[in-house]
């Protein structure tokens, strides 16, 4: 039997040991081919990682200093299977990146003709984003493996990388950046002049990536005519061998031409190209001709681009002949989508210049609508350019629409069926399908033109509500013709119930409250017919929000079935101030894990934030994917998604409302996902994505979705105070004295200076008392501070402090306020603002307690620094302020009990007062019935339940 074998069969041994997680066993195999002379690098690296997988401190103590010692050792570990198990150990201990990348340094410098083991280390400082020691790991590949082409661009993408990085200083930017221009510069210049030529040097550009790598790098350092010069030439050019007319190529040349500010240039290359792809004849066809250019990719791009060199140009040729080119592809046998669209653009374009070109902006807004009414994507198309005209023209534009869809109706009265008659209309069916729905999409179109010129401009509660009424009528005709879309699961008619449920939204400015809840009523209803509207989800999650049914909210968010970098750019729907609005898990129904997940916001979070983990881990194997393939650009792409990842101004918001959560529903912190905080101060990327929700207002208005927001937006400075206040608990409760003086530096300016235009009244005014706890220990602690005062002097400011935050409270709860939805006889709900203030004050308390509770910890060390009153005083302000707000959620909820809340509820939601229904709520009759009503009221009813329940078991700790 060999050698070989033999060990095989003997590291087979302990594999199987250490699988079984018998660690003395697999230990005393070790141990034994030690002691028989077998002391080789993996033997021993694999020692040490079974070690630190001991549940025993004492060997874990052991395996750790035998794993630096391999690490630190004169002669270094060279042997591939040992690092990789030395790796382990080292993340094991939390020995961090840099010593990792030391690790593989030091056995590459060892063996450099190893091309695996320089590949290892250049490829380990790859995946951690060290790009300078990834750049020194390239240089070295491309340097010792000169036949190896890849490496070379290796070597260009590191050098690239390490220059542009957001951590790079000015030296590595002036030195790696031109040495990455000079790298590739080179690869372009071996490029053989004579297309025909087959063998070309191996450092040579030889495909579309390399020739788009070097655009990324001319531009970064500022070549942009060079590269321009580069994509013209016949060896490199777009039109190249190497080029292939990609269109990739054709972007990036008017990106660059626009860069270059070369207008003449860009108009005259556009116009060629539109000019070669347009039918020479008047053939009824919208394709291009084959074999263009153009015909690779979007001609959008075209259009935007000759559009605005004509515009930067300002000469009356140019102008002229750009429309022409434009009327040339509209009055073809059937213009394009993108030809028309130009010719608004072009004219809106205009009109800023020339005020009188608004009349021929207005004619074409009219023939586009007449020609595109049909299509969902009409209004959207329109929006930008009818905003260009001028008040009498825009009313012109309504009423011509208003005629124009008069004259399309399938049926003659179809635009006046009044809501009595709805169930007498089967004669429509007699109609095609399509026509009923082209017909039915363009009244929709109408709508939306009607919102963003009049509706969302006006004030007057009878024009909302009569918009209201004719949105809920056109809902109910599209129902009564059993309309379906093709290859879609929403229902034709969608749009206009969410259109009905906006005006319901802005009419809650007139009645608080009461129309916020006939607009969830109403998107309920819709998503019993469509599923998965992601219009209507959205939107009902944050008026469920604001209406202060939380437990509702997170279960219409877990419909919308948002996974992985969704979580960036959307989860901001539900999350934001989540953790003052709905921090405690509803009551559970049944022990499934599906109402678990519906019922738990801190589950949710950590559902979130998993993703964020599994993202980064999936950006890792994707980007050293891209570079073994060569696929340069989309390596670019992942490393700038990876990039926002790491530092996601989302991902550090849903951590910091995970812990809040935590804190007020359990006595501890939690750690779990504290490793995804990222070091403060820093740049934070901001990519939430407001452009899901619904958004007809006219421009220079309030947006739709900023109705639905509890408060200001939060942004960074937002994310600075809660890092503030996570540090102070951690303070209070674990004696963090040694704080990083330039992170202590940035937190401590937000008692100086909180951020007001991004918190709330509620949170600026817990922030003071939070503000007055930090001064309060920093006076116990830190005696070089800046903060710091007599004790007794900072606890009678606390104490102070605390009492105007309790009369603050008092006061609000006891005025009319945006805090409740007020019904009859006196019964209130709670609305999302009561609840964010009571968890808002609820955590400032806490902070309080966990001050007291950490003096008294340490009585002997502060024994004579607080007397005995002062500690009482305080401990009676908030026993006071804690049980007023235990009282008053009691209260709230035993009222409903008496009154009968779920009737005063009904009345509301079919629009009853004094025995009379309003206009809305006799549209509405036709629409949902009494029963399904009782039932969304009694669902409600539960929720508000729920939130108050959260608040009487809220864990303050009092003494």
């Amino acid at each position: 039997m060999s050698a070989v074998s033999v060990n095989e069969r003997r590291d087979k041994q302990i594999q199987d040991a250490v699988d079984n997680r018998n660690w003395k066993q697999a230990l005393q195999l070790c141990d034994k081919r030690i002691k028989k002379g077998e002391k080789n690098d993996h033997l021993l690296a694999w020692k040490a990682h079974i070690l630190l997988c001991c549940p025993d401190e004492g060997r874990k103590q052991q395996g750790e200093s035998e794993s630096r010692g391999l690490c630190d050792r004169t002669l270094p570990v060279t042997d591939p299977g040992a690092l990789s198990i030395l790796e382990k150990c080292l993340r094991a201990i939390d020995a961090g990146d840099q010593s990792i990348a030391k690790l593989w340094m030091t056995a590459a410098r060892a063996r450099p003709q190893d091309a695996d083991l320089q590949e290892n280390w250049m490829m380990v400082n790859f995946d951690a984003g060290d790009w300078r020691q990834a750049q020194s790991a390239a240089m070295a590949l491309q340097k010792n493996f000169p036949k190896k082409r890849h490496f070379y661009f290796w070597a260009i993408v590191a050098n690239h990388l390490a220059s542009i990085s957001p951590r790079a200083s000015e030296i590595d930017r002036k030195l790696f950046g031109p040495l990455a221009f000079k790298m590739i510069a080179k690869a372009a210049s071996e490029v053989p002049a004579d297309p025909n030529e087959l063998l070309s040097p191996p450092r040579a550009i030889q495909t579309i990536e390399e020739l788009l790598l070097l655009v990324a790098i001319y531009r970064q350092q500022g070549y942009v005519k060079e590269a321009l010069t580069i994509l013209d030439s016949p060896s490199l050019g777009i039109l190249s061998t190497v080029g292939k007319s990609n269109w990739s190529l054709v972007r990036e040349k008017l990106d660059l031409l626009e860069q270059a500010a070369m207008w003449q240039e860009e108009w005259d290359y556009c116009r060629m190209l539109l000019e070669n792809a347009r039918p020479r004849d008047t053939e009824d066809t919208t394709e291009l001709k084959t074999g263009t250019l153009i015909s690779q990719g979007d001609d959008w791009r075209l259009w935007t681009g000759i559009i605005t060199s004509s515009q930067k140009l300002a000469t009356s040729s140019s102008k002229q002949a750009t429309e022409k080119i434009i009327h040339a592809y509209i009055h073809q046998g059937r213009s394009s989508r993108n030809s028309n669209l130009a010719l608004l653009s072009f004219l809106a374009k205009r009109v800023e210049e020339e005020p009188t070109i608004s009349e021929r902006l207005l004619s074409a807004c009219k023939i586009y609508f007449e020609r595109n009414c049909a299509r969902f994507i009409c209004y959207d198309d329109l929006r930008l350019y009818m905003e260009h005209l001028n008040e009498s023209d825009q009313e012109q534009f309504r009423l011509h629409i208003a005629s124009h869809i008069k004259s399309i109706a399938p049926m003659a009265d179809a635009s006046e069926v009044k809501s009595t008659q709805i169930s007498q209309t089967a004669s429509c069916n007699s109609y095609p399908q399509v026509s009923r729905i082209s017909w039915l999409t363009s009244e929709i179109n109408s709508l939306k033109v009607d919102y963003t010129l009049r509706v969302s401009k006006s004030g007057s509660q009878d024009l909302l509500e009569a918009f209201v009424c004719n949105c809920i009528h056109l809902y109910k005709l599209s129902m009564c013709l059993g309309l379906d879309r093709v290859y879609s699961d929403n229902k034709p008619g969608d749009d206009a119930c969410i259109l009905a449920a906006m005006g319901l939204v802005l009419l809650s400015k007139f009645v608080h409250g009461h129309y916020l809840l006939r607009s969830a009523q109403l998107l309920e209803f819709l998503l019993e017919r469509s599923k998965h509207n992601y219009q209507a989800l959205i939107t009902l999650v944050r008026i469920y929000i604001m209406l202060g049914a939380g437990s509702l909210a997170i279960k219409t968010y877990n419909r919308l079935a948002i996974k992985n970098l969704q979580h960036e750019t959307l989860s901001h729907v539900l999350f934001t101030r989540l953790a003052t609005i709905h921090p405690y898990p509803a009551p559970m129904t049944n022990s499934s894990s599906a109402s678990r997940k519906e019922k738990d916001p801190v589950n949710s979070l950590g559902v979130a934030l998993e993703s964020y983990k599994s993202s980064a881990r999936q950006a890792t194997v994707s980007k050293r994917l891209f570079l073994e393939k060569g696929r340069y650009n989309m390596l670019l792409g992942v490393l700038e998604v990876e990039d926002t990842i790491r530092q996601s101004l989302s991902k550090v918001m849903w951590v910091l409302e995970r812990r809040r959560m935590v804190r007020l529903a359990r006595s501890s912190d939690d750690d779990e996902f504290s490793d995804l905080l990222v070091p403060f101060p820093g740049l934070l990327h901001d990519r939430r994505d407001y452009e899901a929700f619904p958004d007809y207002e006219a421009s220079g208005h309030r947006r739709f979705v900023d109705y639905l927001q509890i408060g200001p937006k939060p942004k960074s400075r937002w994310v600075g105070a809660q890092i503030f206040i996570d540090k102070l608990f951690s303070r209070l409760r674990n004696d963090l004295t040694l704080v990083d003086d330039r992170t202590e530096k940035d937190l401590y300016q937000f008692d100086r200076e909180p951020p007001v235009d991004e918190m709330t009244n509620d949170e600026l005014a817990a922030f003071a008392l939070l503000c007055r706890v930090n001064v309060c220990y920093s006076s116990l602690h830190d005696t070089e501070n800046s903060l710091r005062v007599p004790i007794s002097q900072a606890v009678e400011d606390l104490k102070q402090c605390l009492d105007e935050l309790y009369q603050r409270y008092t006061e609000e709860r006891g005025n009319v306020t945006d805090e409740f939805i007020y019904l009859e006889h006196k019964i209130i709900v709670p609305h999302g603002v009561y609840l964010h203030g009571v968890f808002s004050f609820l955590e400032a308390c806490k902070s309080v307690v966990t001050f007291l509770e950490s003096m008294v910890a340490k009585s002997k060390k502060f024994k004579n620094s607080l007397s005995k009153e002062q500690t009482l005083a305080l401990q009676e302000s908030l026993g006071k302020f804690y049980q007023t707000i235990y009282k008053d959620a009691m209260n709230i909820k035993n009222s409903w009990y008496k009154f009968w809340v779920n009737d005063q509820l009904l009345e509301i939601l079919i629009g009853e007062e004094a025995g009379k229904v309003d206009c809305i709520g006799k549209e509405t009759s036709g629409l949902i019935d009494k029963t399904w009503t009782e039932r969304f009221g009694a669902e409600l009813v539960e929720s508000w339940r729920d939130a108050l329940d959260g608040v009487l078991k809220a864990k303050i700790g009092l003494p």
